[in-house]
């Protein structure tokens, strides 16, 4: 069974983010209040608000059909809790309904090991995985320093449009530089490749033809 919880956080009481998650809620909180800054409240709580239910399955279109409607009824919530204009709503990065319960069909679905396993084992392997990942990620969350997960949001939030310019700028003006540079390569390098070879064939050995004669002669 995919168990998709909705739920609410609110601030000082406020609603300021709607999310989903096919994991434990507690668990997503603890992730938010590592990389969203919640400075401006006093306080801050999560609580569920909806949930939806479906069983496994190795269709894709009924995968992506669940998870269409999983993602209908975020927006319908945020928009009931009216969370559109917070600044944590806007910073979500959106659009990853079930990517790894799509991940896990499209790479599993043919996977030998899967064979003759019941809808229900396969959700008890995912969930030992999930716990794997969790434990990893809680001992990661707890372990950065603070520092690091500053220069994280640091990039996160301010970086992509430096990059962004960067690599548009090396796509639309370096290929013709680099294009310019190989001709020079082939057509003046090569060149003096050639002459260098032309010049130990027909020089070079001349010379040594008259060294080795002049040996022969003057050792007799």
């Amino acid at each position: 069974m995919i168990k998709s919880k909705f739920y609410l956080i609110r601030g000082d009481g406020e609603p300021i983010y709607v999310g989903f998650t096919n994991r434990p809620i507690k668990q997503r909180f603890s992730e938010h209040k590592a990389d969203k800054d919640f400075s401006d409240y006093e306080s801050v709580t999560i609580e569920k608000i909806d949930e939806l239910n479906y069983e496994f399955t190795w269709n894709e279109d009924t995968l992506y059909k669940n998870a269409n409607e999983v993602s209908v009824r975020e927006n319908q919530l945020l928009i009931e809790y009216g969370t559109q204009d917070s600044k944590y709503q806007k910073a979500s990065d959106g659009g990853k309904v079930w990517n790894y319960e799509k991940w896990f069909v499209k790479t599993n679905k043919d996977n030998p090991k899967f064979v003759g396993m019941s809808g229900k084992e396969i959700e008890e392997y995912v969930e030992l995985e999930d716990d794997r990942v969790k434990k990893l990620r809680h001992y990661i969350v707890n372990t950065i320093p603070i520092d690091l997960i500053k220069q994280k949001n640091y990039i996160r939030h301010t970086m992509p449009i430096y990059l962004i310019r960067q690599k548009s700028y090396v796509g639309c003006t370096m290929p013709i530089y680099l294009k310019k540079q190989k001709d020079y390569l082939k057509d003046t390098i090569l060149t003096d490749l050639i002459k260098q070879k032309n010049y130990i064939k027909h020089t070079i050995p001349s010379y040594l033809r008259k060294q080795k004669s002049y040996v022969g002669n003057t050792r007799s």
